[in-house]
């Protein structure tokens, strides 16, 4: 590992809030700074986040993160795949994708090589190294290098998996819905009904951060919540239903909808 810290390069293609959260734990754990390639959509607001983190000089383009990085994680979203050029791919780099309900097979045809499916738990638990991955299929570097990160790890035996992983995953931003909404979440319902997912579950019931005010709780919900994604499906269905279990049914199934292409 101190050899991959050393000499390979990261890139990072998309810097929001997960994939932002991914940098600042590389470099917490020890990756050089000059290793760290990073590109993003054009937002000020972004670039803004990025030069006051010191980041400015890891700036690229999609296009010379392809070409030169040894590791390539993508984070952004799924509609803005289409804007990736990847016919200069460098033969040998790891594919890692963040990007939810966006199969191996749809990555693999646009990439032309073996794709890594990688799902985490939310941003802040990645920069503080309490968080936890999905990973589909199994990749010994990989692994790896999340133990370096010390991100934990949860099994995936099929890549439909990832759905249910992705909405328990969310849960702590859900329930602190519920505490802005007073409506209870029942945990052993949950466990019940998702007797595979007992790890992520009981993360999840461990992770909902306390003592926050009201604003606190809005801000740390719309750090998880993209545009059109499984937490915002997930809280929109949450406000309106009052149901933790209609709200990770939905979000299961917005994950599945993302991934057939419907909106």
């Amino acid at each position: 590992m101190n050899s991959i810290i050393q000499k390979e390069k990261f890139g990072f293609i998309g810097c929001g809030h997960l994939g932002f959260a991914f940098v600042q734990a590389f470099l917490n754990s020890g990756f050089p700074r000059e290793n760290i390639h990073i590109s993003y959509s054009g937002r000020k607001s972004t670039h803004e986040k990025l030069t006051q983190a010191g980041l400015k000089d890891c700036l690229s383009t999609n296009d010379a993160i392809l070409i030169n990085c040894d590791y390539i994680f993508l984070f952004v979203r799924p509609d803005q795949l289409g804007n990736i050029d990847t016919s200069h791919t460098k033969k040998d780099a790891l594919i890692i994708s963040s990007l939810a309900g966006v199969s191996i097979g749809e990555l693999s045809n646009k990439f032309q090589k073996d794709i890594i499916r990688l799902m985490p738990t939310n941003p802040d638990s990645i920069v503080s190294g309490s968080g936890i991955c999905a990973l589909y299929p199994e990749a010994t570097k990989i692994k790896a290098l999340l133990h370096k990160l010390k991100i934990g790890l949860i099994p995936i035996n099929k890549e439909s998996g990832f759905h249910c992983f992705t909405a328990l995953s969310v849960l702590p931003a859900i329930i602190l819905q519920s505490e802005l909404l007073s409506v209870p979440v029942d945990k052993k319902k949950i466990l019940s009904e998702y007797p595979g997912y007992t790890s992520i579950i009981e993360w999840a019931f461990s992770h909902v951060p306390s003592a926050l005010t009201k604003n606190e709780k809005i801000s740390c919900i719309s750090k998880t919540a993209t545009p059109g994604g499984i937490t915002e499906a997930m809280i929109f269905s949450f406000k309106n239903k009052k149901s933790i279990m209609d709200a990770i049914r939905d979000g299961i199934k917005r994950s599945q909808q993302i991934e057939e292409g419907l909106s």
